[in-house]
């Protein structure tokens, strides 16, 4: 499927790695085609394996050498694929009406987006619990909630673009003031005052360093048509 949809967008060299585990992540072979690559898209699955098999290793270590250094490299992600990119990821976690500390739980992602979670089929799936609940626990963090049809372009490492039909939903925690998430027992819900919630659609713009909108947040009808 991947193969014939990237064909008929034009690109005709594509090729697949299948890396099972951390013996196979050390193969001359995988790391030359890394070396070769113009982009990476990492595929859906389980989130917890990915970044488990490749953390560490010299693949993962060109993929991020490559992402800060050559301004042409592109590293894409779909569902399980685009929760590795951030330094913390979700592992687990409940899609209940309340939050409950037992039911999250997070681990280290590839850290390509150093100060993003990201969490996908956020509205079809009601993740937004579940978001919320790992940046109050990390409010350094900023929760990046993806819908269907829906990306986050990312360039420079800072700034961010909503492109599809759908929404991407910013969550920021910077600014909370009262929470129990600290002191909450792990079978009684946790509670926040003053979580932020940012709404991107099509076109929007956000500084990932500023933690904000552009201005404008959507670009000017003249600027949009030049492009």
């Amino acid at each position: 499927m991947y193969e014939k949809t990237f064909d008929e967008l034009g690109y005709k060299n594509i090729g697949f790695l299948n890396i099972e585990d951390k013996e196979q992540a050390k193969k001359e072979e995988n790391i030359s085609r890394i070396e070769k690559a113009n982009a990476v898209l990492f595929s859906g699955g389980d989130q917890f394996r990915i970044s488990t098999i490749l953390g560490g290793t010299q693949v993962a270590g060109l993929i991020h050498e490559k992402y800060r250094h050559d301004k042409h490299f592109i590293v894409g992600g779909t569902s399980a694929g685009a929760m590795i990119m951030g330094k913390t990821m979700i592992h687990q976690g409940c899609s209940e009406e309340a939050l409950f500390n037992s039911c999250l739980k997070t681990t280290s992602g590839l850290g390509l987006l150093e100060k993003c979670i990201e969490d996908t089929h956020f509205i079809k799936r009601g993740r937004f619990g579940r978001l919320a609940h790992a940046v109050i626990v990390n409010p350094g963090q900023l929760g990046i909630g993806l819908g269907e049809d829906t990306a986050m372009l990312v360039e420079n490492g800072l700034e961010a673009r909503c492109l599809g039909s759908g929404m991407v939903v910013i969550i920021d925690a910077k600014d909370i003031n009262q929470t129990n998430v600290t002191e909450v027992e792990d079978d009684s819900p946790v509670f926040v005052e003053n979580l932020k919630v940012h709404i991107l659609v099509n076109g929007c713009r956000f500084s990932l360093s500023k933690q904000r909108f552009v201005k404008p947040a959507m670009p000017r009808v003249k600027e949009r048509h030049k492009k």
